[in-house]
């Protein structure tokens, strides 16, 4: 067994301590009725980042639970695979499966981090009960975890809340930036019976213009065989777009009817008519020809008209409104916007250079989001990374 993790600051060259988590923590069961101090549930904690996700002092629930100090560490116990862990830095009183664990002359913010680390997760998770798994207080507080001198630990916790904290910095701009599009698509759009937006670049002012949105499109349904054009599967998500499947599948297991694909060139559009109203709609931006279900619809727009813009237009919420309105089929949930369906919509658009300038614009605010993105997501991994490293 290792005594020494892989990666430790300068000056610190003694072993580590192997001890028994319940020499590490007390753990606090003192029960609190009272008023006064603020409640934190479950739902209350982003899983897995420690964060809040409201004004705790905006609630007005007030349900008994067990009391806790700043700096105790608040463990979910339930299905804690869910990762609903926090270090508060107030005092109140957590509510529901939660151990609060009061460091026994630890540093805080190192329990906080060992209790993300893979070795105690591992323990936690031999849980017991199988409907609602809550982890064994009689196996985690007798495994025995590496240990530094509190010094160490202290520089070990401190490296990871900044770590933490630079990661939050990232989601609230990220969070930010997703809640300005919102807006801007509610703003730069005309809402229904409106011919012109709220919100317009300088140098357009004329009227929008109705019109069909099968005078926008056509189709381009070309069957392909993925093996012979040696090309690569790729799905359809509402969350994510268009995705390579590969990525998640067995690709022969996939191809079993060779010609039931169709062919999505670079800059043509693709949406699946059973999900459209959730807006299950995309562009094929990946600047190269892939291969998709032969059940997706995909199309191209006509001379005159501006892939950004549209690209944007159709997953807008008043795009999505007009598919709910169009969409044929008796149950909600098997209703459907085939491509006949769809060319029949009716919609207010602007002439091609305004067009030009929403789509650049909200390109531009997409690129910034997906820059934000993979930053918050490579320290998140750097995260996992150190965890691994620096504890024993």
């Amino acid at each position: 067994m290792k005594n020494v993790p892989e990666i430790r600051f300068k000056g610190f060259t003694d072993a580590w301590e192997q001890r028994k988590f319940n020499t590490l923590v007390n753990r606090v069961s003192k029960t609190n009725s009272e008023n006064i101090l603020p409640r934190v549930e479950f739902e209350d904690i982003i899983s897995g980042s420690g964060r809040l996700n409201k004004n705790l002092l905006k609630k007005r629930d007030f349900k008994n639970g067990i009391e806790f100090e700043e700096g105790d560490v608040l463990f979910g116990k339930l299905r804690p695979y869910l990762k609903n862990w926090l270090l508060p830095d107030f005092n109140g009183v957590a509510v529901g499966d939660f151990w609060v664990l009061r460091p026994n002359e630890n540093d805080s913010s190192f329990i906080y981090y060992l209790i993300q680390s893979d070795d105690f997760q591992i323990v936690a998770n031999l849980s017991t009960g199988t409907k609602m798994p809550r982890s064994d207080w009689g196996v985690v507080s007798e495994t025995e975890f590496g240990t530094p001198c509190v010094a160490e630990q202290t520089l070990i916790g401190t490296f990871f809340r900044t770590l933490d904290n630079t990661i939050a910095i990232y989601k609230r701009k990220l969070d930010g930036l997703r809640e300005l599009k919102k807006a801007y698509l509610q703003m730069m759009f005309p809402q229904e019976g409106e011919v012109v937006p709220r919100v317009r670049f300088e140098g357009f002012s004329e009227d929008w213009e109705s019109i069909e949105l099968g005078n926008v499109f056509e189709q381009t349904a070309r069957y392909v065989n993925p093996k012979e054009k040696n090309i690569e599967l790729w799905s359809l998500t509402v969350e994510n777009g268009l995705t390579p499947k590969t990525e998640r599948y067995n690709r022969e297991f996939l191809v079993k009817k060779d010609d039931a694909f169709k062919s999505v060139k670079p800059d043509e559009f693709i949406y699946n008519p059973m999900n459209m109203t959730l807006g299950a709609v995309d562009l094929n931006t990946t600047g190269n020809e892939v291969a998709v279900s032969g059940y997706y619809i995909t199309m191209q727009t006509k001379q005159g008209y501006n892939n950004n813009y549209f690209a944007v237009w159709l997953k807008s919420p008043m795009a999505i409104n007009l598919y709910k309105t169009y969409a044929t089929g008796g149950l909600i949930e098997k209703q459907r916007v085939q491509f006949l369906t769809l060319a029949q919509i009716k919609v207010v658009t602007p002439s091609f250079f305004e067009q030009e300038a929403i789509g650049n614009f909200f390109n531009s605010l997409d690129l910034q989001i997906v820059t934000l993105s993979k930053k918050a997501e490579k320290l998140a991994q750097l995260k996992n990374a150190y965890l691994q490293k620096m504890f024993v």
